[in-house]
């Protein structure tokens, strides 16, 4: 027997590639990419800059100073006795995102309720200051101040409440709170 023939076969491939990446391509495929990158970081600082400026205080320097007067007056405000008793309803929606809030304020001592003169209600957001919201609400019977106010949106708030007798004893009390 002999041995089976071979043939040799070409096949002939003369049609060029329909693309080829060149320097130009590398160039704008790299260019693009850090582009993106370079734009993505933009519109987060953009983001972050308008929403919180991070600045809890313009004058933190001064308020450092006088950080012992602070402790000191924490501790004269312990020392009164006073307890404040921060109550709120969420009474619906003023609108697609407004919440109208029923805010009651009730302030007492063991001797009883406290007469002051002015409770001011501070809410304050937590990201946006210029959204804080601030009302005075009306003494409705001793001790008792009511009032009603209406938040941009509902979500997370800090509230000062601030209390100030016929004496000029302050009174303030902070709370964050989750308003539906």
């Amino acid at each position: 027997m002999s041995a089976p023939a071979f043939h040799e076969t070409r096949v002939a491939n003369d049609d060029k590639p329909d693309f080829v990446l060149k320097g130009q391509h590398v160039l704008a495929m790299l260019l693009g990419f850090f582009g993106l990158i370079i734009a993505v970081n933009a519109l987060f600082i953009f983001l972050a800059l308008e929403t919180w400026t991070g600045l809890v205080s313009d004058k933190a320097y001064i308020e450092g100073l006088s950080f012992n007067e602070k402790i000191a007056e924490g501790r004269r405000q312990s020392a009164l006795g006073w307890t404040v008793d921060l109550g709120l309803v969420t009474l619906g929606r003023g609108g697609e995102a407004n919440r109208e809030v029923m805010v009651r304020v009730d302030v007492s001592s063991e001797d009883g309720p406290i007469d002051a003169d002015r409770v001011t209600v501070v809410f304050r957001h937590v990201v946006y200051e210029s959204r804080d919201v601030t009302i005075e609400p009306l003494m409705t019977a001793p001790g008792r101040f009511e009032g009603r106010v209406t938040l941009p949106e509902a979500g997370r708030w800090d509230v000062r409440v601030l209390i100030e007798d016929d004496a000029g004893t302050t009174f303030r009390r902070d709370q964050r709170v989750e308003i539906d």
